[in-house]
This record gives C-alpha cells, sequence and structure tokens, in this order.
C-alpha cells in the first residue's frame, strides 16, 4: 500500500524550478522542501534526494578499484564503459563484485571508508579534463558524510540488491521510475516519490509495484 502525505509550502516564483521557500530563507526545489519535512518534522536521521544517483554513486565508491585494476595509468574509456553500461561491467567481474557486496554487507562502514579514501587519491577523479567524474566524483565527495552515514545505519534493509539492481537496470548512473527521495533512520528507510501538480508515470509506478517489500511513501507538496 502507497502511504500518501501532504506537506505546506509557500512557492515564490512561477515557472522555476527552484521557486519554494525553504525554512532557511532560501529558494528550492518541491524535493528539498520534501527533504526538510523527512528531516525536521519526521525527524529522520538522513535524507538525500534522487534514490538512483544514491545507489549510483554507492556502487561507483564500492567496485572503482575492481574497474580500474589498481591501475593509476587506466584510461577514460573504461570508466565511461562502466558509467554508460555498468551491466556488462557487472557481467564481466560478477566473481569479484559478489564477494565485494558480503564483504560490504559484514561491515559497511570498513569498506566504504576503505573505498572512499582509495577513491579520493587516485589521479584520474582529479584530472580537470575529465568530464565524466565531475559528475560522481563531485557528487560522492561532496556528499560523502551523509552517504556513509546511509551505508551504514539500514543494514537491515538488503542494500546489496539494490545496489545490484542499479548496476543492472540503469543507464549514467539512473534507472527509469525510481523515486526522488531516500529518507532513513535506524531502523526504517523509505523511497519518497514528490509531486506536486504532476501524475505517477508508468515507469514510476511499475517501480513501486516491482519493490512494495520497501517502504514507499507519495509526498504531495501543496501550494499556499
Amino acid at each position: 500500500m502507497l502511504d500518501e502525505y501532504k506537506i505546506n509550502a509557500t512557492r515564490k516564483l512561477q515557472n522555476k524550478r527552484k521557486s519554494w521557500l525553504c525554512s532557511d530563507g532560501n529558494l528550492g526545489t518541491v524535493e528539498e522542501v520534501a527533504r526538510e519535512y523527512y528531516l525536521k518534522q519526521r525527524k529522520f536521521k538522513g535524507c538525500l534526494i534522487d534514490s538512483a544517483c544514491v545507489y549510483g554513486g554507492l556502487s561507483w565508491v564500492l567496485f572503482h578499484d575492481i574497474l580500474f585494476h589498481d591501475n593509476l595509468n587506466a584510461s577514460q574509456p573504461l570508466c565511461a564503459l562502466y558509467y554508460n553500461t555498468p551491466l556488462r561491467f557487472l557481467e564481466k567481474y560478477q566473481g569479484t563484485i559478489e564477494q565485494r557486496l558480503i564483504e560490504y554487507q559484514l561491515n559497511r562502514a570498513d569498506v566504504f571508508n576503505r573505498q572512499i579514501q582509495h577513491f579520493k587519491k587516485h589521479p584520474f577523479f582529479c584530472d580537470p579534463s575529465s568530464k565524466i567524474p565531475k559528475h560522481n566524483g563531485a557528487w560522492l565527495t561532496n556528499n560523502e558524510k551523509v552517504l556513509l552515514e546511509f551505508a551504514t545505519t539500514s543494514v537491515e534493509h538488503n542494500q546489496e540488491s539494490l545496489i545490484r539492481e542499479i548496476m543492472i537496470t540503469s543507464t549514467r548512473g539512473r534507472s527509469s521510475g525510481w523515486p526522488d527521495i531516500l529518507a532513513w533512520n535506524e531502523s526504517s528507510l523509505v523511497f519518497s516519490e514528490v509531486k506536486y501538480k504532476d501524475k505517477l508515470s508508468n515507469n514510476q509506478r511499475r517501480w513501486m509495484a516491482d519493490h512494495n517489500e520497501y517502504n514507499i511513501e507519495l509526498i504531495w507538496v501543496v501550494e499556499v
């Protein structure tokens, strides 16, 4: 069953994505309004926008050393292969990837910290001429703390299956239909789709139907 909630918000601008008044006085998106709702009103421990990006980014951290074979001279086309067609990467290195997922399940914090430190030291991700890491690398380093918190908090929600799933189904780290928000406490994980006026798409409905074992919510942002 899909739980639905309505939250009131003030809209300052028309036809602009960042047009909603947030509690800090700045303008934000409907997703940022919903994030405040989870963190401040419902007291969730953490909340990240774009759950597909969360899992795509987490998989990037966990497997980047496999991708580059620990070779500091690895070329960008190999990176592009994973970024655009992660399923081929999964098929080629499936045994090693599955072993890493077992390690991650047993000790998430140690595996994440080891991988993120290795990731940040790799010269490829500091290359100013590389376009691909500017998306993944910047997002990961900017969200390192909260991503680690997510990775190590919701241990009972079988993150491994969703990490594997996004590698199988995504293109450019995204998967059609994934909800806008991922919010969590020590014992609760919620996927949330945020709407203002538009309706759920067929892909969004399909994702929800395929993942009904998880807590999924629909947040309606109501203009006041």
